[in-house]
Order: structure tokens, then C-alpha cells, then sequence
């Protein structure tokens, strides 16, 4: 399990100065996600074998945005397919966006101002560097798969 946690980028990297971040500050934060991947050893997260299966409030709230949803439904983002163009949009988007108009977006994007931006950079960079064409989202977390995949192979 690899896990890469998302700050604001103005608190991870406080060179930023500027609500939207401007192109130069964009460019350093790519370097900075990528570095973070190279420092990590992923064999075998190429896209295609498996799903990607995203489990983050970033995910779900990106889902919800994808869906035109103004309210969380778990049972609706449950499950939902990001596409690879659908996740690229939105995180151009959303770099291009001050943290009030991200706010301002949906309900589901109250609180998560500072950091979606963020969460949803390093998910596209991700999509990109291995090559999956869809994420699917997940609302019930990492520990909750964990447990259905041992109850599956105690199965066998």
C-alpha cells in the first residue's frame, strides 16, 4: 500500500504566494508530486491489471463534482468510474481556481477548499504516470477492501 497524503499546497510548499497558483508555482508542485513517486518503490501499479480504486475524501468529492451533485450520496458515488480525461479537466480547473470559487462549488466542497486542488493533482499525476484510464471511487475506505479481501481468500 502506497499513500501519499495531501496538504494545501500553500502549506506543503509555502513558496506558493498566489490564490489561484500561478503557472511556475504549478510547474514546481508537479516536480514535487513526482519527486514524492520517485522516492517510492510501486511494482506493478500500471494500469489495465487491476482497478485503481480511490479512497480518499478527495475521490469521493471529486465524484460528487463530476455528478453535478450538491449533496454527498454515498450510494450514488459509490462505485463511480473517473475517467482519466474527467479527473485531467477537473484538476485544471481547479489549479485555475481560488480556494473561495472551490468553496463556492458545492456543498461538498465546503471544508475541503485548501486541499482539493491538491488531492486531485497528485491523483491526475498518478492516472498519468501509470497509465490507468478510470479511477473508481470508493466510500467506504482502505480498511474496509482490506477486510473483504481477507474474508475472500479465508474463503478459498
Amino acid at each position: 500500500t502506497t499513500e501519499i497524503y495531501t496538504l494545501s499546497l500553500h502549506d506543503a510548499l509555502p513558496i506558493f504566494h498566489h490564490d489561484p497558483l500561478l503557472p511556475p508555482e504549478v510547474a514546481d508542485c508537479r516536480n514535487e508530486i513526482h519527486a514524492a513517486f520517485n522516492a517510492i518503490r510501486i511494482s506493478g501499479m500500471t494500469g489495465g491489471h487491476r482497478p485503481l480504486v480511490a479512497v480518499s475524501g478527495t475521490a469521493t468529492t471529486l465524484a460528487c463534482l463530476d455528478l453535478g451533485l450538491q449533496e454527498f450520496d454515498a450510494s450514488t458515488v459509490s462505485g463511480y468510474a473517473l475517467g482519466s480525461a474527467a479527473i485531467e479537466r477537473w484538476c485544471t480547473q481547479l489549479l485555475g481556481m481560488s480556494r473561495d470559487a472551490i468553496g463556492s462549488l458545492s456543498r461538498t466542497t465546503e471544508g475541503r477548499e485548501d486541499i482539493l486542488a491538491a488531492g486531485v493533482f497528485i491523483l491526475s499525476e498518478f492516472v498519468k504516470r501509470y497509465g490507468w484510464k478510470e479511477a473508481v471511487v470508493c466510500v467506504r475506505g482502505l480498511r474496509h477492501g482490506l477486510i473483504l479481501r481477507e474474508l475472500e481468500r479465508r474463503r478459498r
